[in-house]
Protein backbone atom coordinates (compact mmCIF):
# COMPACT_ATOMS: atom_id res chain seq x y z
CA UNK A 1 0.00 0.00 0.00
CA UNK A 2 2.81 2.24 0.82
CA UNK A 3 4.75 1.04 -2.01
CA UNK A 4 1.99 2.39 -3.98
CA UNK A 5 1.43 5.74 -2.62
CA UNK A 6 4.73 6.47 -3.32
CA UNK A 7 4.49 5.54 -7.61
CA UNK A 8 1.39 7.95 -7.28
CA UNK A 9 3.34 10.69 -5.35
CA UNK A 10 6.38 10.31 -7.92
CA UNK A 11 3.68 10.23 -10.93
CA UNK A 12 2.43 13.46 -9.87
CA UNK A 13 5.30 15.30 -9.22
CA UNK A 14 6.68 14.26 -12.89
CA UNK A 15 3.29 15.17 -14.39
CA UNK A 16 4.00 18.27 -12.81
CA UNK A 17 7.53 18.22 -14.42
CA UNK A 18 6.42 17.80 -17.58
CA UNK A 19 3.21 20.45 -17.44
CA UNK A 20 6.00 23.33 -16.41
CA UNK A 21 8.50 22.26 -19.30
CA UNK A 22 5.72 22.37 -21.88
CA UNK A 23 4.37 25.71 -20.18
CA UNK A 24 7.87 27.45 -20.40
CA UNK A 25 8.41 26.34 -23.77
CA UNK A 26 4.97 28.12 -25.29
CA UNK A 27 5.76 30.77 -23.62
CA UNK A 28 9.45 30.28 -25.05
CA UNK A 29 7.75 30.25 -28.44
CA UNK A 30 5.58 33.11 -28.30
CA UNK A 31 8.37 35.30 -27.36
CA UNK A 32 10.48 34.05 -30.26
CA UNK A 33 7.59 34.77 -32.25
CA UNK A 34 6.93 37.89 -31.53
CA UNK A 35 10.60 38.91 -30.81
CA UNK A 36 10.52 37.85 -34.66
CA UNK A 37 7.72 39.73 -35.47
CA UNK A 38 9.30 42.72 -34.03
CA UNK A 39 12.70 42.88 -35.94
CA UNK A 40 12.62 46.20 -37.34
CA UNK A 41 15.16 48.41 -39.32
CA UNK A 42 15.87 52.17 -40.20
CA UNK A 43 15.48 53.70 -43.75
CA UNK A 44 18.48 54.63 -45.09
CA UNK A 45 19.80 56.89 -47.82
CA UNK A 46 23.10 56.46 -49.77
CA UNK A 47 24.80 54.93 -52.79
CA UNK A 48 23.91 50.96 -53.89
CA UNK A 49 25.32 49.19 -56.89
CA UNK A 50 24.11 46.61 -58.70
CA UNK A 51 27.38 44.71 -59.98
CA UNK A 52 28.69 41.56 -61.41
CA UNK A 53 31.68 39.64 -61.41
CA UNK A 54 33.88 39.30 -64.68
CA UNK A 55 36.81 37.04 -65.14
CA UNK A 56 39.45 39.01 -68.09
CA UNK A 57 42.93 39.17 -68.73
CA UNK A 58 44.47 42.66 -69.36
CA UNK A 59 45.60 43.04 -73.09
CA UNK A 60 47.93 46.00 -74.64
CA UNK A 61 45.72 48.35 -76.78
CA UNK A 62 48.09 48.26 -79.79
CA UNK A 63 50.59 45.75 -80.96
CA UNK A 64 52.20 44.85 -83.63
CA UNK A 65 54.67 42.36 -85.66
CA UNK A 66 57.34 44.74 -87.56
CA UNK A 67 57.53 42.24 -91.24
CA UNK A 68 60.21 42.91 -93.84
CA UNK A 69 59.09 44.48 -97.29
CA UNK A 70 61.94 43.73 -99.19
CA UNK A 71 64.55 40.86 -99.45
CA UNK A 72 68.40 41.44 -97.97
CA UNK A 73 70.87 40.61 -95.24
CA UNK A 74 70.08 42.19 -92.17
CA UNK A 75 73.14 44.79 -92.04
CA UNK A 76 72.46 45.54 -87.95
CA UNK A 77 70.18 45.70 -85.17
CA UNK A 78 69.47 48.37 -83.60
CA UNK A 79 67.18 46.83 -80.39
CA UNK A 80 66.83 44.50 -78.18
CA UNK A 81 64.44 42.35 -76.32
CA UNK A 82 63.21 44.72 -73.26
CA UNK A 83 64.26 47.50 -75.21
CA UNK A 84 61.46 50.31 -74.81
CA UNK A 85 61.38 52.26 -78.58
CA UNK A 86 59.34 55.61 -79.52
CA UNK A 87 56.96 55.74 -82.64
CA UNK A 88 59.78 56.48 -85.40
CA UNK A 89 62.96 55.29 -83.93
CA UNK A 90 64.83 52.90 -85.98
CA UNK A 91 65.17 49.02 -85.45
CA UNK A 92 67.01 47.37 -87.79
CA UNK A 93 68.83 48.31 -91.94
CA UNK A 94 69.48 45.62 -94.22
CA UNK A 95 71.98 45.82 -96.80
CA UNK A 96 71.47 48.05 -99.87
CA UNK A 97 74.62 47.40 -101.89
CA UNK A 98 72.12 45.85 -104.86
CA UNK A 99 69.03 48.19 -104.25
CA UNK A 100 72.11 51.05 -104.66
CA UNK A 101 73.41 49.55 -107.92
CA UNK A 102 70.09 49.23 -109.47
CA UNK A 103 68.76 52.77 -108.40
CA UNK A 104 73.03 54.33 -110.23
CA UNK A 105 71.62 52.61 -113.42
CA UNK A 106 68.34 54.18 -113.63
CA UNK A 107 69.90 57.40 -112.50
CA UNK A 108 72.23 57.26 -115.75
CA UNK A 109 69.31 56.04 -118.09
CA UNK A 110 67.31 58.90 -116.89
CA UNK A 111 70.03 61.15 -117.44
CA UNK A 112 70.46 60.09 -120.51
CA UNK A 113 67.02 59.93 -121.85
CA UNK A 114 66.32 63.35 -120.43
CA UNK A 115 69.37 64.53 -122.79
CA UNK A 116 67.57 62.44 -126.04
CA UNK A 117 64.12 64.31 -125.01
CA UNK A 118 65.87 67.40 -124.78
CA UNK A 119 67.70 67.22 -127.93
CA UNK A 120 64.59 66.30 -129.90
CA UNK A 121 62.36 69.38 -128.05
CA UNK A 122 65.36 71.77 -129.58
CA UNK A 123 64.90 70.20 -133.25
CA UNK A 124 61.26 70.03 -132.48
CA UNK A 125 61.19 73.93 -132.01
CA UNK A 126 63.61 74.41 -134.77
CA UNK A 127 60.96 72.96 -136.84
CA UNK A 128 58.23 74.93 -135.50
CA UNK A 129 59.98 78.20 -136.15
CA UNK A 130 60.82 77.15 -139.77
CA UNK A 131 57.30 76.43 -140.26
CA UNK A 132 56.09 80.36 -138.80
CA UNK A 133 58.72 81.91 -140.94
CA UNK A 134 57.93 79.97 -144.23
CA UNK A 135 54.15 80.67 -143.43
CA UNK A 136 54.83 84.46 -143.15
CA UNK A 137 56.82 84.36 -146.57
CA UNK A 138 53.65 82.27 -148.14
CA UNK A 139 51.28 84.01 -147.11
CA UNK A 140 53.22 87.80 -147.70
CA UNK A 141 53.64 85.91 -151.34
CA UNK A 142 50.31 85.35 -151.54
CA UNK A 143 48.82 88.60 -150.81
CA UNK A 144 51.62 90.43 -153.29
CA UNK A 145 50.31 88.35 -156.16
CA UNK A 146 46.50 89.49 -155.73
CA UNK A 147 48.04 92.85 -155.77
CA UNK A 148 50.11 92.33 -159.25
CA UNK A 149 46.99 90.68 -160.31
CA UNK A 150 45.14 94.44 -159.92
CA UNK A 151 47.89 96.40 -161.17
CA UNK A 152 48.31 94.08 -164.36
CA UNK A 153 44.75 94.54 -165.05
CA UNK A 154 45.06 98.19 -164.69
CA UNK A 155 47.84 98.20 -167.17
CA UNK A 156 50.32 98.77 -164.51
CA UNK A 157 53.03 95.95 -164.93
CA UNK A 158 53.45 93.21 -167.29
CA UNK A 159 52.35 90.10 -167.94
CA UNK A 160 56.36 89.11 -167.39
CA UNK A 161 55.90 90.76 -163.90
CA UNK A 162 52.46 88.87 -163.04
CA UNK A 163 54.14 85.31 -164.15
CA UNK A 164 57.03 85.91 -161.64
CA UNK A 165 54.96 86.47 -159.02
CA UNK A 166 52.60 83.38 -159.33
CA UNK A 167 56.07 81.86 -159.46
CA UNK A 168 57.63 83.30 -156.16
CA UNK A 169 53.46 82.44 -154.46
CA UNK A 170 54.24 79.04 -155.74
CA UNK A 171 57.69 78.64 -154.30
CA UNK A 172 56.40 80.39 -151.06
CA UNK A 173 54.21 77.69 -150.64
CA UNK A 174 55.62 74.10 -151.88
CA UNK A 175 58.29 75.26 -149.14
CA UNK A 176 55.10 76.08 -145.94
CA UNK A 177 53.85 72.95 -147.22
CA UNK A 178 56.91 70.40 -146.80
CA UNK A 179 56.89 71.52 -143.19
CA UNK A 180 53.24 71.51 -142.82
CA UNK A 181 52.97 68.67 -140.73
CA UNK A 182 55.67 68.60 -138.16
CA UNK A 183 56.46 64.62 -137.17
CA UNK A 184 55.49 64.86 -132.93
CA UNK A 185 55.85 61.08 -133.12
CA UNK A 186 59.61 60.52 -132.15
CA UNK A 187 58.55 63.01 -129.56
CA UNK A 188 55.89 61.84 -127.67
CA UNK A 189 57.84 58.51 -127.84
CA UNK A 190 60.51 59.83 -126.00
CA UNK A 191 58.49 61.65 -123.71
CA UNK A 192 56.46 58.41 -122.60
CA UNK A 193 60.25 56.34 -122.56
CA UNK A 194 61.00 59.33 -119.83
CA UNK A 195 58.33 59.16 -117.68
CA UNK A 196 58.34 55.70 -117.48
CA UNK A 197 62.22 55.68 -116.44
CA UNK A 198 61.55 57.95 -113.80
CA UNK A 199 59.06 56.31 -112.32
CA UNK A 200 60.77 53.54 -111.96
CA UNK A 201 63.91 55.65 -110.69
CA UNK A 202 61.17 57.42 -107.83
CA UNK A 203 60.47 53.84 -107.01
CA UNK A 204 63.69 52.38 -106.29
CA UNK A 205 64.12 55.53 -104.03
CA UNK A 206 60.86 54.70 -102.24
CA UNK A 207 61.95 51.06 -101.74
CA UNK A 208 65.26 52.21 -100.29
CA UNK A 209 62.91 53.81 -96.91
CA UNK A 210 61.88 49.97 -96.80
CA UNK A 211 65.70 48.77 -96.24
CA UNK A 212 65.69 51.03 -92.68
CA UNK A 213 62.88 49.99 -90.33
CA UNK A 214 61.41 52.11 -87.83
CA UNK A 215 59.19 51.41 -85.17
CA UNK A 216 55.20 52.37 -86.45
CA UNK A 217 54.08 52.77 -82.51
CA UNK A 218 55.62 53.01 -78.87
CA UNK A 219 56.59 49.79 -76.66
CA UNK A 220 58.39 47.34 -75.48
CA UNK A 221 60.73 45.42 -77.49
CA UNK A 222 58.97 42.04 -77.11
CA UNK A 223 60.57 39.30 -79.27
CA UNK A 224 63.43 39.87 -81.94
CA UNK A 225 63.29 36.63 -84.72
CA UNK A 226 65.90 37.58 -86.83
CA UNK A 227 70.02 38.12 -86.15
CA UNK A 228 72.52 40.02 -88.40
CA UNK A 229 74.08 38.43 -91.38
CA UNK A 230 70.76 36.49 -91.90
CA UNK A 231 69.10 37.06 -94.96
CA UNK A 232 65.31 38.36 -94.65
CA UNK A 233 62.48 37.64 -97.49
CA UNK A 234 59.77 40.20 -98.10
CA UNK A 235 57.10 39.42 -95.10
CA UNK A 236 59.10 37.88 -93.16
CA UNK A 237 58.34 38.82 -89.37
CA UNK A 238 61.24 40.67 -87.75
CA UNK A 239 59.94 42.31 -84.56
CA UNK A 240 57.26 42.12 -81.91
CA UNK A 241 56.39 45.92 -79.97
CA UNK A 242 53.63 45.91 -77.93
CA UNK A 243 52.63 49.17 -76.34
CA UNK A 244 52.08 48.33 -72.09
CA UNK A 245 51.05 52.35 -72.05
CA UNK A 246 47.52 51.96 -72.75
CA UNK A 247 46.60 48.78 -71.41
CA UNK A 248 42.77 47.27 -71.94
CA UNK A 249 40.67 44.80 -70.34
CA UNK A 250 38.50 42.35 -72.25
CA UNK A 251 36.46 39.27 -71.00
CA UNK A 252 32.77 37.86 -70.74
CA UNK A 253 29.57 37.87 -69.54
CA UNK A 254 26.68 35.70 -69.06
CA UNK A 255 24.11 36.20 -72.00
CA UNK A 256 21.31 36.85 -69.48
CA UNK A 257 23.34 39.75 -68.38
CA UNK A 258 23.42 41.44 -71.54
CA UNK A 259 20.34 43.80 -71.14
CA UNK A 260 22.10 45.12 -67.85
CA UNK A 261 25.44 46.24 -69.41
CA UNK A 262 26.12 48.94 -71.43
CA UNK A 263 29.16 51.24 -72.49
CA UNK A 264 30.39 53.29 -70.35
CA UNK A 265 29.81 51.07 -66.86
CA UNK A 266 32.31 51.22 -64.48
CA UNK A 267 34.40 48.41 -63.34
CA UNK A 268 37.25 48.36 -60.55
CA UNK A 269 40.14 45.74 -60.63
CA UNK A 270 42.32 44.73 -57.62
CA UNK A 271 45.84 43.77 -58.22
CA UNK A 272 49.02 43.43 -56.47
CA UNK A 273 47.29 45.03 -53.21
CA UNK A 274 46.44 48.06 -55.30
CA UNK A 275 42.67 48.66 -56.95
CA UNK A 276 42.31 50.15 -60.99
CA UNK A 277 39.11 51.52 -62.51
CA UNK A 278 37.75 52.06 -65.65
CA UNK A 279 34.98 51.56 -68.14
CA UNK A 280 33.23 49.35 -70.93
CA UNK A 281 34.14 50.40 -74.32
CA UNK A 282 32.81 47.37 -76.49
CA UNK A 283 30.14 45.09 -76.04
CA UNK A 284 30.21 42.47 -78.96
CA UNK A 285 27.10 42.17 -81.13
CA UNK A 286 27.65 38.61 -81.31
CA UNK A 287 26.89 35.89 -78.87
CA UNK A 288 29.65 33.17 -78.34
CA UNK A 289 29.85 29.46 -77.03
CA UNK A 290 32.38 28.75 -74.66
CA UNK A 291 33.00 25.34 -72.85
CA UNK A 292 33.61 26.26 -69.48
CA UNK A 293 35.31 22.94 -67.24
CA UNK A 294 32.16 21.77 -65.02
CA UNK A 295 29.34 23.75 -67.04
CA UNK A 296 29.67 22.77 -70.27
CA UNK A 297 28.70 25.05 -73.13
CA UNK A 298 28.60 28.52 -72.11
CA UNK A 299 26.51 31.39 -74.32
CA UNK A 300 28.69 34.66 -73.31
CA UNK A 301 29.22 38.11 -74.69
CA UNK A 302 32.61 39.29 -75.34
CA UNK A 303 33.62 42.88 -73.18
CA UNK A 304 36.30 45.40 -74.08
CA UNK A 305 36.90 48.22 -71.33
CA UNK A 306 39.95 50.68 -70.99
CA UNK A 307 41.84 51.45 -67.75
CA UNK A 308 41.76 55.20 -66.30
CA UNK A 309 44.77 54.78 -64.32
CA UNK A 310 48.66 54.41 -65.52
CA UNK A 311 48.95 50.38 -64.37
CA UNK A 312 52.27 50.75 -63.83
CA UNK A 313 51.71 47.38 -61.83
CA UNK A 314 49.64 45.61 -64.48
CA UNK A 315 51.04 43.54 -66.84
CA UNK A 316 49.34 42.67 -70.35
CA UNK A 317 48.60 38.87 -70.15
CA UNK A 318 47.69 38.87 -66.59
CA UNK A 319 44.28 37.48 -65.51
CA UNK A 320 42.24 39.73 -63.65
CA UNK A 321 38.86 39.87 -62.08
CA UNK A 322 36.69 43.10 -62.28
CA UNK A 323 33.58 44.03 -60.09
CA UNK A 324 31.75 45.67 -63.17
CA UNK A 325 29.23 48.02 -62.07
CA UNK A 326 25.76 47.31 -63.61
CA UNK A 327 23.39 49.89 -62.43
CA UNK A 328 23.91 52.59 -60.27
CA UNK A 329 22.40 55.05 -58.21
CA UNK A 330 23.40 57.45 -55.62
CA UNK A 331 21.85 59.32 -52.61
CA UNK A 332 18.75 56.62 -52.64
CA UNK A 333 16.73 55.33 -50.21
CA UNK A 334 18.09 51.49 -49.09
CA UNK A 335 16.27 49.27 -47.24
CA UNK A 336 17.35 45.57 -46.92
CA UNK A 337 15.50 43.55 -49.65
CA UNK A 338 13.83 41.28 -46.77
CA UNK A 339 11.84 44.03 -45.53
CA UNK A 340 9.98 44.24 -48.84
CA UNK A 341 7.23 41.42 -49.49
CA UNK A 342 6.61 40.43 -53.05
CA UNK A 343 8.64 43.23 -54.02
CA UNK A 344 6.08 45.33 -53.46
CA UNK A 345 5.38 46.42 -49.99
CA UNK A 346 7.08 47.82 -46.98
CA UNK A 347 5.21 47.69 -43.48
CA UNK A 348 6.37 51.22 -41.51
CA UNK A 349 5.74 51.97 -37.81
CA UNK A 350 4.08 54.74 -36.35
CA UNK A 351 4.42 54.29 -32.38
CA UNK A 352 1.77 50.89 -31.93
CA UNK A 353 0.74 51.32 -35.77
CA UNK A 354 1.52 49.07 -38.36
CA UNK A 355 1.35 51.31 -41.83
CA UNK A 356 1.27 49.48 -45.33
CA UNK A 357 3.36 51.14 -48.09
CA UNK A 358 3.21 50.43 -51.59
CA UNK A 359 6.41 50.98 -53.24
CA UNK A 360 8.21 50.65 -56.26
CA UNK A 361 11.94 49.54 -56.12
CA UNK A 362 15.21 49.71 -58.17
CA UNK A 363 18.92 49.25 -58.19
CA UNK A 364 19.47 46.17 -55.37
CA UNK A 365 22.99 44.63 -54.63
CA UNK A 366 23.37 41.52 -53.11
CA UNK A 367 21.45 42.70 -49.77
CA UNK A 368 19.83 45.75 -50.37
CA UNK A 369 17.41 47.57 -52.58
CA UNK A 370 16.61 50.78 -53.56
CA UNK A 371 13.16 52.54 -53.28
CA UNK A 372 12.29 54.74 -56.23
CA UNK A 373 8.88 55.90 -55.39
CA UNK A 374 6.63 55.03 -52.23
CA UNK A 375 5.57 57.36 -49.00
CA UNK A 376 8.93 56.51 -46.97
CA UNK A 377 11.44 58.83 -45.88
CA UNK A 378 14.77 58.47 -44.07
CA UNK A 379 15.06 56.98 -41.40
CA UNK A 380 11.28 55.56 -40.85
CA UNK A 381 11.19 52.54 -39.16
CA UNK A 382 9.89 49.77 -41.00
CA UNK A 383 9.63 45.33 -40.10
CA UNK A 384 12.46 43.79 -41.54
CA UNK A 385 10.68 40.31 -42.51
CA UNK A 386 6.94 41.34 -43.19
CA UNK A 387 4.27 38.72 -43.27
CA UNK A 388 2.12 37.66 -45.38
CA UNK A 389 -0.61 37.29 -42.54
CA UNK A 390 0.47 40.95 -41.42
CA UNK A 391 0.14 42.26 -45.40
CA UNK A 392 -3.29 40.48 -45.81
CA UNK A 393 -4.75 42.04 -42.64
CA UNK A 394 -3.32 45.35 -42.97
CA UNK A 395 -4.82 45.52 -47.02
CA UNK A 396 -8.00 43.81 -45.19
CA UNK A 397 -8.13 40.85 -46.61
CA UNK A 398 -9.11 37.51 -44.84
Amino acid sequence: MKKNKKKIVIGIICLTIVVSMIFMANNNSEEQSATTTLQTETVKRGDINNSTIVTGEIISSEETTVVSRVTGEVRKIDVSKGDYVEQGDLLLSIDTKELDSRIKKAEIALKKKEAELSGQKTMNINKINTKTELKNKYDFKAKELESNEILYNNGAISLHELEQSRIDAQEAYNAYAQVLNVDNSSLTVAELEYKELKIEYNNLLMEKEYYEIVSPIEGIVIDVYIIEGEVTGKQQQLIHIVNTNNLKVTGYINEFEADNIALGNVFEISKYGETYSGEITYISPVIKTLKVPGRGDTKVIEIEGILYDENLLLLAGSDVTLDLILQKSEDALIVSQKSIFNNEYVIKIEGEDYILVEVITGVQDLMNIEVVSGELNEGDIILSSPTMELVKELKGEK
